[in-house]
């Protein structure tokens, strides 16, 4: 389950806060914010919507209880969603958005079985509750089981806990005490019991009563031992009954096994290993047998395998010389196209001989110009107009600088000298630094401003004050102290009216019940109970009626007695009828006190604890009534300090809580702003000095003069255009004068290339004649019209180049194919074979046959060695078998001799005696556990000491005759039994005051255990809940000290920012205690750590059990 949002309509100090998490993306949410931003809020709000507000909440300061409102949206893992809402009150507090009430089970399948108190506990872990968890590590002073519990349960002050538990307990009880509770309880149930000893015997007229049944229960004592004996003879018979046949059986188990002792025993696993072996034996026989059929079938084919052994050494030289062949016969087919080709070529290059004029009938390539010549040639034939244009280009550049040098020199007259600023303007201030401490004292201004209406609006917003800045300077509130005092006591006196009103509720509802069962008793009772003072006044009227008939009989006028009691002195009734009435009434009401004794003690029980109810009630008012005095005389003396200070109406301690702080915020602001304007008055002071200054040094430059009330910022852009105009000024000069300088300098450039250029036209020609010269031809001379002339020489050169690569080609077919004829001649040689050299195509026939012949000889080479090496292989699992056989064979007999026997035929009968001895063995040990079973706890050597020689016929006759005698002494028994019942109902019958004294001490005496009994009970449960906390502690301890420790340690390194490296366990005492070990290796126990480093140690154990 988790959250997808959060929206805070009216909680705290929030209205209308929503919190976002829906992005699927993010699995962890963290929300941080500075002290008071309502982190512990959204935590109180997250319990509270998924638990419902409690009765009393701190969170009604700002909104009212009734409008607290907390929206959210909650996600499972299934895929559901749940949108509602949670308002404080006391029925459907859950509700949709629609505003009707939902089912708290939809709520409750979101939770899955997760509670507030285990919420708070695993996932609230908040200050105060971290503070706590660093209080209990002070003290269990580092004690290892009780740290990692703490940790992982979330709880804290365990020890404490236990320590109380434990004290309670011996507060109870001691062995050896006298002054405890349980103790002084035990020595007056000690005396009660033997007082009512003495009561009950202190009546000496009933002393035949008594010795009658003494005498009828010293009978019933002897017919009860004689009873016993019987029925221990009884039950000698008839175990020798039962054990009997059982034992008849040992005996029988006991010969056989006997029969079998020299049989060995064997283990389940020898015969399951002989069996392995045997079985194992037969399979290693038959894979042997097989192995030894398959060598002999390859041994048969590979002496059917016969290659050609000849070939196998010249197989490379065959196979290179077939791969070759391919290609000859490729090549062979391109000769007669290339000796085509070569005779096309011959009648072009005579045909182009005879248009170049060549002289000689035969074609001579030395006449031909080469390559380099034809392309110096056509390099000069191109060259020509280029240089033609350039020096035409070159005499016009000439002209153009020429009149731009004109320009230039017009443009030096029109700017004149100038002035020249660069030496002085390094001492003008710069104007951008200016600029920047305008903007500084700008700012310095704005941020007065700011936080001088931040602070007054702070002061206007301030709760409850009314004054101006100056009062609230004035004013000093309560110090921190005071507040955190004020704070503290305040609190604790709303907490001790929550309990006191907590408790007047539990005693409210406890009265309740305690009116309703004492009500309920009444019922029961029908009507009120007699009373001790009740049966009292009845036995007196009683006696003083029977004092009247003594001394005037009973014949006498009662109306001559005296006035007793007009209810019993009926004129129409005699004395012995009113005495007997008398009487009657007296025995009704003490038999009714004693037959509802147990309904009276809790009567009484609850009279007692409505008075104590009511007592604790009246003490618990009292109390809150002093409480809520003292907490008006708090509030009283807290309003009297603020209304000192000027407000009027002051909240709760709480509620001003942060005004203090808002006051010095406010202070600060105000502070603030006059430091910022301070700042801004001394940067425009400076400013003032240095722009003086500026303007003075300006104006000796004939620079433009100040205007008043001008800006900083239009000075600047004056000043700037100025400066800018001197230097474009000095820049356009200097450019100027370069540019002419420039000028001249291509101008002489220019006239050397063009003549450069004009010598280079008078070589260009002289080379071109010179060249052609050289050629046995009569071409002209002019260089355009030889263009075409030029390409047919290039021409006629390649013709020549593409004769020759014919020769070239047409000789290397020719010479491979003789050499590959060579080739097949020597193998021929090499192999004992010849062929018809006179037909060209027989040798490439004999190579294909040699080529056939040759990989038929290699597959079956191949063949027998994949032959040979499984024939090895099989030769390898022959020796194999036969060394696990032999190691078989060797085990078989190891075996052969544990069995004890020679013949390994007679290995199976062993066998079967083994097992039989060992089902021997169990059935004689299940004999001995019947036997034990029936002997009412005697050893088997007594069951069989007294069963043996025994006859079983007898041991029935005897049995029969012990049930008819045991019978007749129950029946015995029973009459005693009848007997001493009417001699104790005689007694109680005759039963007067020592009765009922005894009755009281009685009552007195079970009340007293009862109260015995409450309170034992109370301190096992201490004593029981003490050790099975102890136990938690260590088996959890067991469990998880390793991993949280070893985690822990890790977060206690970070958050301590490194002043501890480790966690170390340590043994002192027999209890392993925590140490932090330093990066020095120091060792520091939790006692010698800061509050902080312990409420550290506590966060870092929590987060490694998490």
């Amino acid at each position: 389950m988790h959250f997808t949002s959060l929206h805070l309509r009216a909680y705290g100090h929030f209205t209308d806060k929503t919190l976002d998490f829906c992005d699927p993306s993010s699995r962890l949410w963290i929300l941080t914010g500075a002290n008071e931003a309502g982190k512990s809020t959204a935590l109180a709000a997250i319990t509270d919507f998924l638990f419902g507000f409690n009765q009393r909440t701190p969170y009604d300061f700002k909104h009212e209880s009734a409008k607290l409102l907390v929206i959210a949206t909650l996600a499972n893992d299934r895929g559901e969603l749940l949108t509602a809402s949670r308002r404080k009150g006391n029925k459907d507090t859950l509700k949709d958005l629609q505003n009707q009430p939902i089912d708290q089970s939809r709520l409750f399948s979101f939770l899955e079985g997760l509670d507030r108190d285990r919420f708070e506990l695993l996932y609230g872990l908040d200050h105060e509750r971290l503070r706590s968890g660093g209080e209990s590590v002070l003290q269990g002073k580092g004690e290892v089981g009780t740290l990692l519990f703490e940790a992982g349960s979330g709880l804290s002050g365990i020890r404490s806990v236990l320590d109380r538990v434990r004290m309670d307990a011996e507060s109870i009880f001691k062995p050896r005490g006298h002054t405890k509770l349980l103790n002084t309880i035990r020595d007056q149930l000690l005396e009660t019991r033997q007082r009512l000893q003495q009561q009950s015997l202190s009546q000496e007229q009933w002393l035949g009563h008594i010795q009658q049944q003494e005498k009828l229960r010293s009978q019933l004592e002897t017919n009860a031992k004689t009873l016993r004996e019987k029925q221990q003879q009884e039950n000698h018979w008839r175990r020798i009954e039962t054990i009997g046949p059982i034992v008849a059986r040992l005996e029988h188990y006991r010969r056989q096994q006997l029969e079998l002792k020299d049989t060995p025993s064997l283990t389940v696993e020898l015969i399951r290993e002989r069996a392995e072996l045997i079985k194992n034996m037969g399979l290693t026989s038959q894979n042997l047998e097989l192995y030894q059929k398959e060598s002999l079938s390859l041994e048969a084919r590979i002496n059917a395998l016969c290659p050609e052994e000849k070939l196998i050494p010249q197989a490379s030289r065959i196979n290179a010389l077939y791969r070759e062949a391919q290609v000859v016969r490729d090549r062979g087919k391109q000769l007669p196209g290339l000796e085509f080709k070569l005779t096309g070529v011959n009648q072009k290059q005579t045909d182009l001989w005879r248009e170049v004029g060549g002289t000689s009938a035969e074609i001579d390539e030395e006449k031909l110009p080469d390559s380099p010549r034809l392309a110096t040639l056509r390099k000069l034939m191109e060259d020509r107009p280029q240089l033609q244009s350039l020096g035409n280009e070159l005499a016009l550049g000439i002209k153009d600088l020429q009149e731009e040098a004109r320009e230039k020199q017009e443009e030096m007259q029109v700017l004149g000298e100038g002035v020249d600023i660069g030496a002085s303007r390094g001492r003008l201030p710069g104007l951008k630094e200016l600029m920047q401490r305008e903007m500084e004292a700008t700012r310095a201004f704005d941020n007065s401003e700011n936080a001088r209406k931040s602070a007054e609006e702070k002061r206007r917003n301030l709760p409850l004050w009314r004054g101006s800045m100056a009062e609230l300077e004035g004013c000093h509130p309560p110090s921190e102290d005071m507040m955190q005092r004020f704070i503290r006591d305040f609190q604790r006196g709303q907490e001790a009216q929550l309990k006191i009103e907590d408790a007047l509720e539990r005693i409210g509802q406890e009265l309740r019940q305690q009116h309703a069962q004492r009500d309920k008793l009444r019922r029961d009772m029908g009507g009120e109970p007699p009373t001790d003072a009740a049966v009292g006044e009845a036995r007196s009227k009683r006696d003083r009626f029977w004092r009247l008939i003594c001394r005037h009989g009973l014949s006498g006028a009662p109306t001559e007695w005296g006035d007793i009691d007009g209810k019993w002195l009926n004129p129409g009734q005699s004395p012995a009828a009113t005495f007997e009435m008398l009487v009657a009434h007296a025995d009704q009401l003490a038999d009714g006190r004693v037959r509802e004794a147990e309904r009276l003690a809790q009567w009484q029980q609850r009279e007692d604890r409505i008075q104590s109810l009511t007592l604790q009630e009246r003490q618990d008012k009292e109390r809150a009534n002093a409480i809520t005095a003292k907490q008006e005389e708090l509030l009283k003396s807290w309003r009297e300090l603020w209304l000192s200070l000027g407000v009027v109406q002051p909240g709760t301690p709480v509620e001003m809580q942060g005004w203090p702080g808002l006051r010095s915020e406010i202070l600060r602001l105000k502070s603030e702003a006059d430091s910022w304007h301070e700042k801004g008055v001394a940067v425009r002071r400076e400013l003032s000095i240095i722009l003086e200054e500026a303007q003075r040094f300006v104006s000796s430059l004939g620079g433009p003069e100040a205007v008043a009330g001008e800006g900083l910022a239009a000075t600047h852009d004056r000043w700037e255009k100025f400066f800018t105009l001197l230097a474009t000024q000095a820049e356009r000069r200097a450019t100027t004068k370069k540019r002419l300088a420039d000028i001249e300098r291509r101008i002489r450039t220019d006239r050397e290339k063009i003549e450069k250029n004009r010598q280079l036209l008078l070589d260009n020609d002289a080379r071109w004649k010179t060249l052609l010269g050289q050629f046995g031809h009569a071409a002209g001379m002019d260089v355009e019209a030889n263009a075409e002339f030029l390409d047919l020489f290039k021409e006629l050169k390649n013709v020549f180049h593409q004769r020759e690569d014919l020769l070239a080609r047409i000789r290397e077919i020719t010479e491979q194919r003789d050499t590959f004829i060579t080739e097949l001649q020597n193998l021929a040689v090499v192999l004992g074979e010849e062929w018809n050299s006179e037909d060209p195509g027989q040798p490439l026939a004999w190579l294909e046959k040699l080529k056939v012949r040759l990989d038929r000889t290699l597959e079956e080479f191949k063949r027998r060695r994949d032959h040979r090496e499984q024939w090895e292989t099989l030769q390898r699992s022959q020796s194999q078998c036969q060394v696990t056989l032999q190691t078989d064979r060797m085990r078989l007999k190891e075996i052969q001799a544990r069995y004890g026997t020679q013949d390994p035929r007679e290995m199976d009968g062993v066998e079967e005696r083994s097992r039989l001895k060992e089902n021997l063995e169990r059935k004689i040990i299940e004999c001995e556990g019947e036997i034990l079973n029936s002997g009412e706890g005697l050893t088997l050597a007594q069951l069989l000491a007294q069963t043996q020689g025994q006859n079983l016929e007898l041991a029935k006759e005897e049995l029969h005759k012990l049930k008819k005698e045991i019978a007749e002494r129950v029946e015995e028994q029973r009459a005693l039994d009848q007997a001493l019942g009417g001699e104790k109902r005689e007694l109680a019958r005759l039963t007067g005051a020592g009765a009922d004294a005894a009755a009281l001490t009685r009552q007195e005496y079970e009340d007293t255990s009862n109260e015995l009994l409450k309170h034992a009970e109370h301190h096992v449960h201490l004593h029981v809940a003490a050790t099975l906390l102890q136990r938690i502690i260590v088996r959890f301890q067991e469990q998880n000290q390793g991993p949280i420790l070893g985690q822990a340690a890790r977060f206690f390194r970070e958050l301590t920012y490194g002043s501890f490296d480790d966690l170390k366990i340590d043994v002192d005492g027999g209890k392993a205690w925590l140490y932090g070990v330093r990066p020095g290796g120091q060792e520091v126990r939790v006692e010698g750590m800061s509050a902080g480093t312990r409420d550290q140690l506590f966060l870092a154990l929590r987060l490694g059990a998490l």
